[in-house]
Parts: structure tokens; C-alpha cells; sequence
């Protein structure tokens, strides 16, 4: 039988694991993005991907904590609208840490793919950055809304990196972003998207503590996709 603590501990990880499975609900342009497109496919099992035909490159997408790996679909067509493939990770209980190493088995189910990118929103952007700091046969990473952390040193990696954020963001700045720049690649880049918030990379509805955006949605995403997909030209050049 557990003890007092373990009691404790367990009601923690359990009330933990709710709170983050029940977060936003997906918009109405999540919904229409993962309708049929006449040159894109769209699978949803075993990944939630999007595949352009002839694509070389791919990039992996890891989710915001709490939200749904499909609020990314809106983002996802977009990209893939420009030739990349684009898989998001749907993990368990909406929580980036529990798919650490999704994208080996991601990787292995594409082996037409000659280069890869890994990259996420919010703790998902961490996620990827962790991820790439592992593996040395990922050649990109694209953060959104995000700050690598403090314990992933990129800055010997030969790696293509862009950091996208909005100018109205609530949760990261320029600054913060900036801060980080001596544990990055020399290629690092940072992206910014006048009137863009935190939110609106996917389809989820507001948060709180976000700043109100000053574009509509579908404006900052198209916005997004254009500079990850001129980001990740540079892996199709060298690839």
C-alpha cells in the first residue's frame, strides 16, 4: 500500500496529468485545414502529417503544452503548401515531455526525407531544441514563442535556426530571445512578426497573460510559414 507520501505524489502527477489534458479547444481553421487538398496528403494516424508531393525536407513540430496537436494544422498546410513535409507530435496527455524522442520514429517512417528540422511553440520549442541537442543527424530548428534553455548549448552545431516571435507575444520578448544567442548556432536568426502574439501560431482560441494580437490569425501564420520555409531553404541547398 502506498504511504502518506506516495499518496501525495501520486494525487500531484495525476492532478498534473488532467490540468494539462484539458486545455484549449481547436478553432474553426484547424478544422479546415485538415480537409482534402488535391496536392497535399493529410494522415492523421500514426502522426498528424501533412505531405507535400516530391518534399525533401521536413520539419517536426512539437505542440504547445495543453494543446492539441491539430491546432497546429492551420500552420502545418501552410508549410506544406510550400514543399516541406510537416509532421506535429501528438503526444500523451498534451504533454511535450512525455514524447522526448517522438521524432526517432518520425524520422525512420520517412526515409525519403534527405533533411530534417525539429522545431515547436512554447514548451514545445524547448522540447525540439532539447531534442536537436542530441541528435546530430537533425540539420534545423524553428522555435515559435519560445526561449532555448539555459542547460542546450547549440553553439557548435553546423545547424540552420530561427527564432520567430510577435511583437505582441506575452509570454517571451525580443530580449529574452536575444539573451540566448551565445547557446546558438552562428546561422541563428531571429524572426519578428510586427502585431503577432503568442497565441496565434496555432488555432486555440486567447490565453491569458497573452498580448492581443494586431493581426488576424490567419495573416500571422501565413507570416510564420514564410520565413520557416525561406529558413529551411538553406537545408534544401545544402542537402
Amino acid at each position: 500500500m502506498l504511504g502518506a507520501v506516495g499518496l501525495a505524489v501520486t494525487g500531484i502527477v495525476i492532478a498534473g496529468l488532467v490540468w494539462t489534458a484539458s486545455g484549449p479547444s481547436l478553432g474553426r481553421a484547424a478544422d479546415l485545414a485538415m480537409n482534402a487538398h488535391s496536392a497535399i496528403e493529410i494522415q492523421s494516424e500514426p502522426w498528424l502529417s501533412f505531405e507535400p508531393e516530391g518534399a525533401t525536407t521536413g520539419i517536426i513540430l512539437y505542440p504547445a503544452a495543453r494543446v492539441p496537436a491539430a491546432a497546429y494544422a492551420p500552420l502545418a498546410r501552410q508549410l506544406a503548401e510550400r514543399g516541406l513535409l510537416v509532421v506535429v507530435v501528438d503526444p500523451p496527455f498534451r504533454a511535450p515531455l512525455l514524447a522526448s524522442n517522438a521524432p526517432d520514429g518520425i524520422i525512420s517512417d520517412f526515409p525519403e526525407i534527405e533533411s530534417w528540422a525539429v522545431g515547436g511553440h512554447g514548451f514545445g520549442g524547448m522540447m525540439a531544441a532539447s531534442y536537436l541537442d542530441r541528435r546530430p543527424e537533425v540539420d534545423g530548428l524553428v522555435l515559435m514563442g519560445t526561449v532555448t534553455p539555459t542547460f542546450v548549448d547549440l553553439s557548435n552545431r553546423d545547424v540552420v535556426a530561427v527564432s520567430v516571435v510577435g511583437s505582441r507575444d506575452g509570454f517571451v520578448s525580443v530580449v529574452g530571445i536575444e539573451e540566448s544567442t551565445a547557446r546558438m548556432p552562428s546561422t541563428f536568426t531571429i524572426a519578428h512578426i510586427d502585431g503577432a502574439n503568442h497565441a496565434q501560431f496555432g488555432d486555440f482560441g486567447e490565453l491569458a497573460r497573452d498580448g492581443t494580437a494586431d493581426i488576424p490569425a490567419a495573416q500571422q501564420r501565413n507570416r510564420a510559414a514564410d520565413l520557416i520555409a525561406e529558413a529551411l531553404e538553406l537545408l534544401g541547398a545544402s542537402g
